[in-house]
């Protein structure tokens, strides 16, 4: 496992074994955040932030083999998530203003790729099992600030580029993870400081909460979400 605990006003990246043994403070130069696992262990890419410009890092789970696969020096790279099968990332971008652009690109960064920018910002991006499609949440304001925001889950086909919005609602999601056929998709809704788990198909239809007023960050069995 690893997190991204601030020590000395600076967020860094641990990882320790899953019964708590062997905890590891892995040494970087600049405040690190937003670890992501790949699905077979061997990497983490995360958020490190220099100034004011934040981008992507790759190292393995050691903590060798540090490297920058991100450049970008305005704006931010958030968010980052792994494919299933390891081999793509999925990441938010903030390209300044209201303009935000979600991307993916090989596993080493290269061939990076917009597979969209109708809809932002994007939190809590999830590959689809197979990996053709990507479900997200993004967040809407009104344009003069004034009045609630809401949340939106849509997807994007990676194959033909077509998006489909799931669901809408006032309030927060947060965790989408698909399960592990890929049929459905399990999300957070937090409204009024209460938070609470469900379901849903993976077109968007047959909703079903599975837990009122306690439910965070879930995860499905085996298909558990990389970035966790």
């Amino acid at each position: 496992m690893c997190s991204a605990p601030e020590r000395d006003n600076q967020s860094t990246i641990c990882t320790v074994n899953a019964d708590g043994t062997n905890q590891k403070q892995i040494d970087l130069e600049y405040s690190s955040y937003e670890p992501a696992i790949s699905p077979h262990g061997g990497k983490i890419i995360f958020v490190s932030q220099k100034g004011y410009d934040q981008n992507l890092f790759l190292m393995d789970f050691n903590g060798d083999n540090l490297r920058q696969i991100t450049f970008d020096t305005t704006g931010a790279n958030l968010c980052p998530v792994w494919s299933y099968d390891g081999k793509k990332i999925a990441f938010s971008r903030y390209n300044g203003g209201s303009k935000w652009s979600l991307i993916i690109m090989n596993a080493n960064g290269t061939e990076k790729k917009v597979v969209t920018n109708r809809f932002g910002p994007y939190f809590d991006v999830a590959f689809s099992l197979d990996g053709k499609k990507l479900a997200f949440v993004s967040v809407h304001t009104k344009p003069d600030g004034a009045g609630e925001s809401y949340h939106e889950i849509p997807t994007v086909d990676l194959v033909d580029g077509k998006h489909k919005l799931l669901l809408r609602q006032f309030g927060f999601f947060l965790g989408l993870c698909f399960s592990p056929d890929g049929t459905r998709i399990v999300f957070q809704h937090s409204d009024q400081e209460i938070a609470s788990l469900f379901t849903m198909r993976a077109d968007g239809s047959d909703i079903k909460r599975l837990i009122k007023d306690d439910g965070f960050r879930p995860s499905w069995g085996n298909a558990s979400a990389p970035r966790q």
